[in-house]
């Protein structure tokens, strides 16, 4: 089966578009120094440092390739990605992460919340791409704290570890997409993966290599965004 699936595929948080089909760009050695660099995640204005063209060449990938990736290299990505502010005593976020044949769990609880006509037409398809294609998936996971501040800082917290966490992956060539679909806050996905009932999903992580790179979205002029009180 082929094709983008349904629901699963419609939301994420790379901040721009899906790219149509056949506007990826591929990466092989026959391709510009510019591509390349793009892929290496170091694409940017010329005299840019590394952090920013990391931070400006950086995609969300839909599109793995099945690749295997050790799951060291994920908890090498969180350590250093656990740098993140926080401003509770200790850090607010805990990870469920799901690799080799530990993703038949992660499908089987996604298929699960599906309804009877999108599980029949899609199950197969989702299970190839989270059993076969995508070699990880990874749960952040915060307190659902009652108090909107604390809540709040806890989510912005595991944000920004999620943002580093996506560019410590880019300078490696590894693609993140960051996924906050309808099971994320399905109780019967949380009680089959884990997820305690005071606790709640700030994302789904799909990790794993990629063959394309995918277009740049759109970002409007920070000029048109801005207020600025000089006086």
């Amino acid at each position: 089966m082929t094709g983008k699936g349904p629901t699963e595929v419609k939301r994420d948080n790379s901040g721009g578009v899906d790219p149509a089909e056949g506007r990826d760009v591929a990466v092989t050695k026959t391709e510009s120094v510019e591509v390349e660099h793009e892929a290496a995640g170091v694409v940017g204005p010329v005299g840019v440092g590394t952090l920013e063209a990391v931070v400006r060449g950086r995609r969300t990938v839909r599109k793995f390739n099945g690749k295997p990736l050790d799951k060291r290299t994920v908890l090498e990505l969180l350590e250093a990605a656990s740098w993140a502010p926080f401003h509770s005593r200790e850090e607010p976020w805990r990870f469920i992460l799901f690799c080799g044949d530990g993703r038949k769990k992660f499908a089987e609880a996604m298929v699960a919340t599906l309804n009877k006509e999108t599980k029949a037409e899609w199950g197969e398809w989702f299970e190839d791409q989270f059993c076969r294609l995508i070699p990880a998936h990874l749960l952040v996971v915060i307190p659902a704290d009652p108090r909107q501040k604390v809540w709040e800082d806890a989510f912005a917290a595991a944000s920004a570890l999620i943002q580093n966490f996506q560019l410590l992956a880019w300078e490696r060539r590894i693609g993140v997409v960051w996924k906050t679909n309808e099971y994320n806050w399905d109780p019967r996905f949380h009680r089959a993966v884990g997820v305690k009932p005071e606790e709640r999903i700030v994302g789904t992580l799909h990790i794993g290599y990629f063959d394309r790179v995918p277009r740049a979205g759109k970002r409007m002029p920070i000029d048109q965004l801005l207020t600025c009180f000089e006086e």
